[in-house]
């Protein structure tokens, strides 16, 4: 018996496909319950919100209210006619500004007015006072309060007159709520004449 040439082939290839198919891997089952490679990615996780910002404390909002240092010239708060041997020359009017940080004085006479700005500087532990008055004269007192009363010096400044002089100013709180107001000069600063002897009372009107 003959065959043909295709069917002689396929017979020959028979083994073969047979053997490849036998060893041929199976493709692996599904495993139950696998999470989808197509799932949508998980939504971010907000963040969280930022704490809300705390009020600054009073006492560093506002140092001068609290801070003993810049309450040391309190005692001169006030509206004062001032006396100078028994007699009034003055009156002189004390003010608080600035939450405290500042005081200000308003002096006036019947031939003169000036006005001062005083303050404690935190930052080299001094209390100053600028003072000008209606002649142009501008002064800068440094000082500090100590011993009972606060003490001002004034270095080689130029007086109406054009001669430059140092000034010491002293104000010294009374037992009965009065002020002493005391200057003393010199033109070389080692010598020291005594050159006003004030003294504040409460205004009555």
């Amino acid at each position: 018996m003959q065959l043909s040439c295709r069917c002689f082939a396929l017979l020959l290839l028979a083994p073969a496909l047979s053997v490849a198919a036998a060893t041929t891997p199976a493709p692996p089952a599904p495993v139950a319950n696998a999470p989808s490679t197509d799932a949508p990615a998980a939504a971010a996780v907000p963040a969280a919100p930022a704490a809300p910002a705390t009020a600054t404390p009073p006492r560093e909002r506002y140092p001068c209210r609290a801070g003993p240092q810049h309450r040391a010239f309190d005692f001169w708060l006030g509206t004062w006619d001032v006396s100078l041997a028994g007699k009034v020359v003055g009156r002189s009017v004390i003010t608080s500004d600035l939450e405290g940080c500042v005081l200000r004085e308003h002096w006036s006479t019947p031939k003169e007015e000036g006005t001062s700005v005083n303050f404690y500087d935190p930052a080299t532990r001094r209390w100053h006072q600028v003072w000008t008055a209606d002649n142009g004269v501008i002064t800068h007192y440094v000082g500090n309060f100590e011993d009972g009363a606060m003490r001002f010096l004034a270095q080689g400044f130029g007086d109406a007159d054009g001669v430059t002089r140092h000034r010491r100013m002293t104000f010294t709180p009374n037992a009965d709520g009065s002020v002493r107001q005391f200057f003393e000069e010199s033109t070389d600063g080692q010598t020291w004449t005594p050159s006003f002897d004030g003294l504040y009372r409460k205004a009555t009107e």
